[in-house]
């Protein structure tokens, strides 16, 4: 049997997805489990714990999460993304039904029209995929240089295509075989190793990504499996690679000895293994001889002469390695580590282009914990760019740095073309692949940076900052269930990630779990105490929960600890508008615009304030310079940018209702609003934008109807002053708002008593062992 829905034909029994007749993609198991078993139970209400059970085999087999994944996934199969949901309805506390009438379904007959293209079962590898890597093998073999240190009697069955041995299983990337290269281990007896054996496996992944012909897993993913007793298997199906490539290192006085061996992740057989004696000035010649190895037997191609550059100093090689796992951690303190170790490599190599751009990513990562520039409004990131840029224009790095700066200048149309070339030169580059991802998202491009960053993921799979990135895209595109169990596997794999728990927090809190949240925001401060940003939005997290006088006395502490020019007073405007002093909040934010005029947050509030003290004359230029989108004719408008353009509508209302830009504003939002309503959107989309407009168009018991639903279904998200916005104030007096503001900090006060109750209870047990 199949199913069709829109534009797709999805088969019952393969999960096989056409369009127009051709082969699109397929259904993974569970996700077809699931479909096969709400197409059984159709237009019943299945409860959860009788899904579970009906598609994983038991209660304890799944998850909440699993079970909001595999829903979510399957939506997006049936097109059913949207809110409401047409296909697959979610019946509150009870489960979810499938609506048998949304659907047309497809009896197979007994013949098949030969006109189309259509298969019964996914497409098998082809069957030179396997001996690819036998191939290579027979070459490192016939190597005389390797034949010394191989088990050749035992190794040459698995290579041997006359072998009786049964063959493999089917490679996981038939088309293009991918590898992930574990951290070698310190084996040595003083232990003071681990820089050169980090650094070994960071030049190997940096040759090796310049393949075109295999998949490189990047480091920021292989480097979670260090001291995993995981299995090689498990590991391949992780990350979804063929092969993984781990070994170690002894020293004894000058000379070093290297382990390497390759492993195959279907089998956990050893496709070759082999040791190194090196000393002196042919140290680095390891490096080579490993990622030759290992691209030989991928790929049956040698590393070209270029990419095989020892690099020249060993104190660099070692300091740019430890700094790049420094950038990896990701706290205000291992970023002040990695700027120090990279100031010392270029004390020594003033023009080595990798320190330069490493500057680049360690100096922009600091500058989100902190201070945004320095005190003199210089951007300390710019004369890194200038030398490396002198140097080596066309380096992939160096277009990837300048893509970033490009856009934080203004520039996205220019950004984007340097990142594209960068990803043009180094496929294998995940780091590319991030910031444009990342770039596009901040533009509202959702669906092109979902793209993109799958791309990314393929090539760093369980990188957590990339992870955090992905769940931003997924939670605006509405697939929340999805965003969320993300940022949780997230917490299992890399535990010690600050950034995970601040993202978590922000989604709990628009979910409605504010004293959750919290919980989320002090964990995240435990593991990054002097990251000075996090530490002033968990101040900012105290107010969703109302606690003000908690939210003042942690600001007091940030400021008692850290020197925070645009931080700190920003924490006090948000404070002065919980208490309703606009006059104050004003005088603080012309302040902040004043010494730090290129933070893009502050006009929009300013201009917002603007409007809440009935100073048009004000708002509307200052949004016109800021957000010229906002104003323009037919406007063009981010979804990042609603705070400002709600204040602009309002004032152009105010001034000329019927007015050809206000209509045209006013109908853009409204639909930017609609696809929010349905979907959800990034974090600076409060939720109640849709009850403002109709309150700005007159239409009030609609507004109270809207303000109603968002009470009813958990939102206290900026929940205060709501009785203050100008365009509630025809309504605010009314008896049914001022029960909606009842129940609404009703549902507040109990968060707070939840976290209160709760708070000293620690986040669950995570890790590798908790998968």
């Amino acid at each position: 049997m199949r199913i069709t829905v829109a534009d797709r034909i999805i088969d019952l029994e393969t999960g096989e997805i056409l369009v127009e007749g051709t082969s699109q993609a397929f259904l993974p198991p569970r996700v077809l489990a699931l479909l096969r078993y709400l197409v059984d139970h159709a237009d019943q209400v299945v409860a959860r714990d009788d899904l579970i059970e009906g598609v994983w085999g038991h209660l304890e087999a799944a998850t909440e999460d699993s079970v909001n994944v595999a829903v979510s996934a399957l939506r997006k199969a049936l097109d059913d993304q949207d809110r409401p949901h047409r296909i697959i309805v979610t019946i509150p506390r009870r489960g979810y039904r499938l609506v048998r009438a949304e659907l047309e379904f497809i009896e197979e007959s007994s013949t098949v029209d030969e006109s189309t293209e259509y298969r019964t079962s996914p497409p098998h590898p082809p069957a030179s995929a396997t001996q690819r890597m036998r191939t290579g093998f027979r070459a490192i073999i016939a190597a005389t240089v390797l034949a010394a240190v191989i088990g050749i009697a035992a190794l040459w069955k698995l290579s041997d295509p006359e072998s009786t041995f049964e063959d493999p299983p089917p490679a996981r990337n038939p088309g293009r075989p991918a590898v992930a290269v574990l951290p070698f281990s310190d084996m040595s007896m003083t232990g003071d190793h681990a820089p050169f054996a980090n650094g070994l496996v960071d030049r190997i992944l940096h040759m090796l990504a310049e393949s075109d012909r295999m998949l490189v897993i990047a480091r920021t993913s292989s480097f979670v499996f260090r001291d995993s007793s995981l299995r090689a298997r498990e590991i391949g199906e992780l990350l979804n690679v063929d092969a993984i490539l781990e070994g170690s290192i002894q020293a004894d006085g000058d000379q070093i000895r290297v382990v390497a061996q390759l492993i195959d992740t279907r089998t956990e057989g050893h496709i070759w293994s082999m040791t190194f004696d090196r000393g002196g000035e042919k140290l680095f010649s390891v490096q080579d001889e490993i990622a030759n190895a290992v691209s030989q037997s991928m790929t049956d191609s040698l590393l070209s002469d270029a990419v095989l550059q020892s690099p020249g100093n060993r104190e660099v090689y070692e300091l740019l390695t430890e700094a790049s796992l420094e950038t990896d951690r990701f706290t205000a303190t291992s970023l002040n580590r990695a700027v120090s170790m990279i100031e010392r490599a270029l004390r020594i190599e003033p023009d080595n282009v990798e320190a330069l751009v490493l500057m680049m990513d360690a100096l922009s990562m600091l500058r989100t914990k902190g201070p945004m520039r320095q005190p003199d409004d210089t951007d300390i990131v710019a004369p890194y760019l200038a030398r490396a840029q002198a140097i080596a224009p066309d380096h992939p790095e160096v277009l990837r740095a300048a893509g970033n700066s490009l856009f934080s200048q203004g520039l996205p149309d220019k950004a984007i073309e340097s990142l594209q070339r960068a990803i043009r030169l180094r496929p294998n580059d995940a780091k590319a692949h991030v910031s444009l991802g990342r770039i596009l998202f901040r533009l509202g491009r959702f669906d092109d940076a979902d793209e993109i960053l799958e791309r990314a993921r393929r090539l760093d799979p369980v990188s957590p900052r990339l992870t955090v990135w992905q769940a931003d895209v997924l939670w605006s595109l509405g697939r929340a269930e999805e965003a969320v169990f993300q940022l949780r596997e997230n917490l299992r794999l890399n535990p010690d990630f600050p950034t995970t728990y601040e993202r978590l927090a922000t989604y709990l809190v628009q979910m409605g779990e504010s004293g959750q949240a919290m919980r989320y925001m002090l964990e995240q401060h435990r593991i990054d105490p002097q990251n000075g940003a996090a530490w002033a939005r968990m101040c900012e997290f105290y107010l969703q929960l109302g606690d003000d006088e908690s939210a003042e006395r942690c600001t007091d502490e940030l400021e008692a600890e850290h020197d925070l020019p645009l931080r700190i007073p920003y924490m006090r405007q948000i404070l002065y508008a919980f208490h309703g002093r606009w006059q104050a909040q004003q005088e603080v934010l012309e302040s902040i615009r004043e010494s730090h005029p290129y933070f893009p947050l502050v006009p929009a509030v300013l201009a917002h304030n603007y409007y809440f003290m009935d100073q048009c004359e004000q708002a509307l230029p200052l949004i016109e310079q800021w957000y010229p989108g906002v104003l323009s004719t037919p406007p063009d408008i981010s979804p990042f940018a609603t705070i400002a353009a709600v204040a602009a509508v309002y004032c152009l209302h105010q001034q000329a209702p019927n007015d050809l830009r206000t209509l045209e504003l006013m109908d853009t939002l409204n639909t930017l609003f609609e696809r929010i309503r349905l979907r959800l959107g990034p974090w600076q989309v409060v939720g109640h934008e849709t009850a403002r407009m109709l309150a700005i168009e007159g239409r009030y018991d609609e507004a109270l109807d809207e303000l109603d639903r968002l009470v009813d279904s958990d939102w206290r998200y900026y929940w205060w002053q709501l009785d203050a916005y100008p365009e509630f104030r025809e309504i605010a007096s009314t008896k049914r708002f001022k029960q909606m503001q009842e129940r609404l900090e009703s549902g507040v006060a109990e968060q707070r008593a939840w976290f209160e109750a709760n708070k000293d209870t620690p986040i669950p047990e995570r890790g590798l062992s908790a998968l």
